[in-house]
């Protein structure tokens, strides 16, 4: 989805597919402009009948706007402008938590030219940018169906006699949805499949195929791994994609489980026994457990590692799921459709949903640590040297205003803005985008790391992978 002004992203929702939790929005070729300057706010975009902008309450910066949405002569609804964009940090304003998003009503999507107002409802100002648009009503997009998803599948090694019985003995089994950009697995992919195997269990690694050119799919080669069984699929969809794909091909084995693992290749891990972790997910008394939990936009457990248990499988909730969701290959369709969409869908079928690092705690850990962060960036070299103490003005500030903003209830990211105290509780994971790209520009991740370097994760998988993907961060 492109933007009039520059690459905003969600910081909490979590892409899927090529890096389903990563770079939700990578249209980054426009420079911002100077329309920031003597406005309340601004509307950004309206397409795709979604409503974008940003807002601040012109003499209470401090405060989270609320904007009012009136088209034509009638008010529509209303937004919060508290989630993050990186524009918006690098800008000034409101240290980037100062985005919103509307859904516009369809009644309006008929093609006809509507006047769109937006109001910050204190100051009753208006937000300045295009007030006029037009949209016509969203195609229907292709739903979930065996000949839609049969398509997609290019090769299948599922139907062996080794991964039935891997499926059967272990009544447990992880998908792995995974993406490369020349079709390779790296070293941290068969870390992932041989680490799950070793917890119990069976694997099926799903590839999306990274070519916009038909392939015959005898020229598709066997990825050389040891998960139990591949299924090689067509880059559509992202990750719930090819996870509701894969469950399809193996629907037969599916009565035979105890236990579901969606899993995602945007995390680089275990840097610390993984065991330890499904042990304590075992103890667990959740329908539905996930590594962490989020508040953008609704709450949602992050869909980079989502464990389901019998009695969801057993409910046909995920079929349901399934059968409804939207085959898009639009990133915003993938975050709202998927992430956003399926939490609240377990919640509704009265399903229990736990984090294993819940928000609060990561959040009042990280404030707990916030004047140990202060004096380490203060005792930098680079920091103490320094005759003016710019530090005082950039990374320290950054961190403060960081903290005001979680006791405000501004919702973060918790697998970037937490990912240090994640790791300080051995979480196994940590996320490909914030070491890549740190896109939200946390001074604490220069530690990144030394801290990895402590676990028992090879460093070397790490590089091997930043040479493949483009990276435009390097810790020493």
């Amino acid at each position: 989805m492109n933007s009039s002004v520059v690459s905003p992203f969600f910081l909490g929702a979590a892409p899927e597919g090529a890096d389903s939790n990563d770079d939700i929005r990578g249209d980054t070729t426009q420079e911002p402009t100077n329309h920031y300057a003597g406005f309340v706010g601004h509307i950004d975009r309206v397409g795709g009948q979604i409503l974008e902008g940003w807002a601040q309450i012109p003499f209470l910066p401090h405060l989270t706007a609320e904007v009012e949405i009136q088209i034509d002569d009638t008010i529509v609804g209303h937004a919060r402008a508290n989630s993050f964009r990186d524009d918006l940090r690098v800008a000034g304003i409101r240290d980037g938590f100062a985005a919103f998003q509307f859904t516009i009503p369809l009644q309006f999507c008929d093609g006809k030219k509507h006047r769109i107002t937006v109001r910050e409802r204190l100051s009753r100002q208006e937000l300045g940018g295009d007030t006029e648009f037009e949209l016509d009503l969203p195609q229907p997009l292709p739903h979930r169906s065996e000949n839609f998803l049969s398509s997609t599948i290019l090769a299948d090694y599922t139907a062996h006699a080794g991964f039935a019985n891997a499926v059967r003995q272990r009544k447990k089994l992880a998908i792995l949805s995974m993406f490369s950009p020349d079709n390779l697995l790296y070293g941290s992919h068969h870390r992932l499949i041989e680490s799950f195997q070793g917890a119990g269990f069976a694997v099926l690694l799903g590839q999306a195929w990274a070519s916009d050119k038909f392939i015959e799919r005898d020229s598709i080669p066997r990825p050389q791994s040891k998960a139990d069984g591949t299924i090689i699929r067509e880059n559509q969809a992202y990750d719930f994609g090819t996870w509701f794909a894969c469950l399809s091909a193996v629907r037969e084995h599916l009565p035979h489980l105890d236990e579901l693992l969606f899993v995602n290749d945007s995390v680089f891990g275990p840097l610390f026994d993984i065991n330890a972790l499904i042990q304590n997910l075992s103890v667990q008394t959740a329908d539905v457990v996930g590594i962490c939990d989020s508040y953008e936009h609704t709450y949602h457990l992050q869909s980079f590692f989502l464990l389901f248990r019998k009695a969801v499988l057993s409910s046909g909730v995920i079929d349901r799921f399934a059968d409804t969701y939207p085959y898009s290959n639009h990133k915003d369709d993938v975050v709202r459709d998927g992430e956003l969409a399926l939490t609240p869908a377990l919640l509704r079928a009265g399903f229990k949903c736990a984090a294993l690092f819940s928000y609060e705690e990561l959040a009042k850990t990280w404030l707990t640590n916030l004047p140990r962060y202060l004096t380490e960036i203060a005792n930098l070299p680079e920091n103490a040297s320094s005759a003016t103490n710019i530090v005082k003005c950039n990374e320290s500030e950054y961190l403060l205003n960081l903290a005001r903003h979680i006791r405000r209830g501004d919702p973060l990211n918790p697998s970037h803005a937490f990912w240090d105290v994640l790791l300080e509780k051995k979480c196994p994971f940590i996320k490909r985008e914030l070491l890549f790209k740190n896109p939200t520009g946390n001074p604490m991740v220069y530690r990144a790391g030394a801290m990895i370097e402590a676990t028992a994760y090879p460093r070397n998988l790490i590089l091997e992978s930043a040479r493949h993907f483009g990276t435009r961060k390097v810790f020493v």
